[in-house]
């Protein structure tokens, strides 16, 4: 059974960890690996692509479809923004999500 898959902070950590997930066998082309970074010329955001993640450019794109979220955030603020802010993953996750 595949699952869609979403990562959330791509900095280095994220970035590899992303990396990782969009090559591995949950990962297809049917898939994808979604990954967002705040900040889009973080050096995370092109080693999540270049193997093969999907890069968005929202919170609401990377989470609406997904059925798991994994994320690499910095501190509890950007935690509390990302996740429970306006246009944060509480807004757009379906239920059930992980």
């Amino acid at each position: 059974m595949n699952s869609n898959l979403t990562f959330l902070g791509l900095g280095v950590m994220g970035g590899y960890m992303a990396a990782n997930l969009a090559r591995s066998d949950y990962s297809t082309s049917n898939y994808p690996t979604m990954a967002w970074n705040r900040t889009p010329d973080r050096p995370g955001v092109k080693i999540a692509a270049d193997a093969g993640a999907k890069i968005v450019s929202s919170i609401r794109e990377a989470v609406e479809s997904a059925d798991i979220i994994f994320s690499c955030l910095g501190d509890v603020p950007d935690v509390e923004a990302v996740m429970l802010g306006a246009e944060g993953v509480a807004e757009y996750a379906k239920p059930g999500t992980l």
